[in-house]
C-alpha cells in the first residue's frame, strides 16, 4: 500500500470513527424522549441504532487501536454466554427438553403435539430479548472502541448530562403547568396526572427518577473534574473565583435543575439508592486517595459543600418526595409479595429458567391474587430475581461473572484527573445495582443501555491505552 492509499484509508476511517461517535451521540439524546425504550418497537430501534454505530466503529481502522486480554476474555465469555442464551429458542426433541426442563416440556405439552419444542416457554419474546442483550454488549464495546481520548469521553458525558437536563426542564415545566406543554405522553396505565409527581419523558416515574440519578452522578464527577482543573491552572495569586468557570457554572446549573427534578418526582427508592451509592463512594475513596482527600477537605470545598448540602436539604423539604416520605415512610406497595412470586417461578423452573424476557408471561400463573393483574404486578421489581426466573441459575451466573469482571475493570489505577470523573461513574453504577434490587428498571430498555455506556467508559478511563490531553501528559 503507498503512502497515497495509507492516507486515503486514515482519512476514511477518521470519516467513519466521527460518523459514529455523532450516532451513538444523537442515540444517547434522543431515546429517553421515547419512554426510555420501553415498547417493544423502541427498544429494537434503539438496537438499531447501536449496531448501526458498532458497526461503524468497527470498520473505522485505527492502527493504535489494541482491545486489552482482560476485555478479549469478557468478550469470549460474553460470545459463549450469547451463544447459550440463543439456544433457547431452537427447537430440541421432547426427550431432550424433558430431561433438560421438565416443567417447561410440561408447559409445552399443554398446547402442543410438536416433537421439536424450545427451552423457553414463548420462544419469540425471547428471541427479541436475545437481540436486545447482544446490543447491550456491541454497545460497550463500540464505545470502548469509539471514546479513545479523554476530551472525547467528557464530550459524551457531557452531552448525556446535557441531554437530562433538557428532560428535566421539560418535566419541571410540565409540572407547573399540569401538562400543558406535554409532547410525550405516558403509556397507560402509568398516565397519571403531573401534579402527582414528576414522570419526566419516561412513564413509570421511579425509572425517570433512576436516569435522573445516573446523569446527577456523571454530572458530579465532570463537576468535580473541571474544578480540579481549574484550579490546578490557576496562580496562588489569582483573585477569580472558581466557580464562575463556564463549565463549572453550566454544569452546576445542571446538578440544581436535575437534582430540584428528582425531588418532585416523589420516588423515594431512586433517592435512597442515590443517597446509599454516593455516601460508598465518597467514603471509599476519602479513605483510600490521599490527593482526593486533600482537595476535599480544603477550608473553601467544606465550605461550598456545606452550603450546597443545607441549600438542598432546605429544597428536599419542601417538595413532593418528602411529602411522600412523611405520608408512607418506607411501604413496600406489595413489593416483598412481588419478590415471592419471583421466588416461586425459580423454584418451579429450577436451573434453565422460563427463558430471557418471558417473566411478565408467566407470572401471572404464581402470584398471589392480591396482587391483582396490574402492570406493576406483571414485573418481579427486583431485576436478579427475575434474572434468575428467566436465564436459570446457569445463565445468571454467567452474566454476574462477566459483570463483575468488567465492574472490577472500572476500579484499576489511572490518571488523578480520570479518576475524579470515574468516582462520579461508580455513583451511576451503584445506584443503578442499588435500586435493581427492589424495582424493576430492565423493562425501560435504555436505563440498561445507560448503565452499560458508564461501564465502558469507567473501563475506558482505566485503559493504559487512553490519549490524554498534553497539559495532562507533562503533570
Amino acid at each position: 500500500m503507498t503512502g497515497f492509499d495509507t492516507q486515503l484509508v486514515v482519512h476514511r476511517s477518521a470519516s467513519l470513527h466521527r460518523i459514529a461517535l455523532i450516532l451513538l451521540g444523537v442515540t444517547l439524546c434522543v431515546f429517553p424522549w421515547l419512554h426510555g425504550a420501553e415498547l417493544i418497537w423502541e427498544q429494537l430501534f434503539l438496537c438499531g441504532a447501536i449496531f448501526a454505530a458498532f458497526l461503524l466503529s468497527t470498520v473505522s481502522w485505527q492502527p493504535d487501536f489494541n482491545t486489552p486480554t482482560s476485555l478479549k476474555i469478557a468478550a469470549g465469555v460474553f460470545v459463549v454466554w450469547l451463544v447459550g442464551m440463543s439456544l433457547y429458542v431452537i427447537p430440541i426433541p421432547i426427550n431432550w427438553l424433558k430431561s433438560i426442563a421438565p416443567t417447561t416440556y410440561q408447559w409445552h405439552q399443554s398446547g402442543s403435539a410438536n416433537t421439536y419444542l424450545p427451552i423457553s416457554v414463548y420462544p419469540h419474546i425471547s428471541l427479541i430479548e436475545i437481540i436486545k442483550l447482544a446490543s447491550l454488549g456491541a454497545l460497550f464495546f463500540g464505545v470502548f472502541r469509539l471514546c479513545d481520548t479523554f476530551e472525547k469521553i467528557k464530550a459524551l458525558l457531557y452531552l448525556m448530562v446535557v441531554s437530562a437536563t433538557t428532560t428535566a426542564l421539560y418535566s419541571l415545566l410540565n409540572f407547573a403547568t399540569s401538562g400543558a406543554f406535554e409532547i410525550s405522553p405516558a403509556i397507560p396505565p402509568w398516565d397519571l396526572s403531573w401534579n402527582e409527581g414528576v414522570r419526566g419523558t419516561f412513564s413509570y416515574k421511579n425509572q425517570y427518577a433512576l436516569f435522573l440519578v445516573m446523569s446527577l452522578a456523571v454530572a458530579g464527577g465532570l463537576f468535580v473534574e473541571k474544578w480540579h482543573s481549574v484550579k490546578r491552572r490557576q496562580s496562588t495569586s489569582s483573585t477569580s473565583f472558581t466557580f464562575f468557570a463556564p463549565k463549572i457554572f453550566i454544569l452546576f446549573i445542571c446538578i440544581v435543575i436535575l437534582l430540584l427534578t428528582l425531588f418532585n418526582t416523589s420516588s423515594r427508592g431512586a433517592l435512597v439508592s442515590m443517597v446509599l451509592a454516593a455516601g460508598c463512594v465518597v467514603g471509599i475513596v476519602i479513605l483510600s486517595d490521599q490527593r482526593f482527600r486533600k482537595m476535599i477537605f480544603k477550608p473553601k470545598m467544606l465550605a461550598i459543600s456545606t452550603l450546597i448540602l443545607l441549600a438542598a436539604i432546605a429544597v428536599f423539604s419542601q417538595t413532593s418526595v418528602f411529602k411522600r416520605f412523611s405520608e408512607s415512610q418506607f411501604e413496600d406497595n406489595g413489593r416483598i409479595m412481588l419478590h415471592q412470586t419471583a421466588l416461586k417461578v425459580i423454584n418451579e423452573f429450577g436451573p434453565v429458567g422460563t427463558g430471557p424476557g418471558t417473566y411478565p408471561y408467566v407470572q401471572h400463573h404464581f402470584k398471589h391474587e392480591k396482587l391483582g393483574n396490574s402492570a406493576m404486578s406483571k414485573r418481579a421489581h427486583n431485576d436478579y430475581l427475575e434474572t434468575i426466573a428467566t436465564l436459570g441459575f446457569a445463565g445468571a451466573l454467567m452474566l454476574l461473572i462477566i459483570l463483575l469482571s468488567l465492574i472490577y475493570g472500572t476500579l484499576r489505577k489511572t490518571h488523578f484527573q480520570a479518576g475524579l470523573v470515574n468516582y462520579g461513574i461508580y455513583v451511576g453504577l451503584l445506584a443503578y445495582m442499588i435500586q435493581s434490587s427492589f424495582d424493576v428498571n430492565i423493562s425501560a430498555f435504555y436505563l440498561p443501555t445507560f448503565f452499560v455506556v458508564l461501564l465502558a467508559v469507567g473501563n475506558r478511563l482505566t485503559s493504559t491505552r487512553i490519549r490524554y490531553q498534553a497539559a495532562y501528559q507533562a503533570r
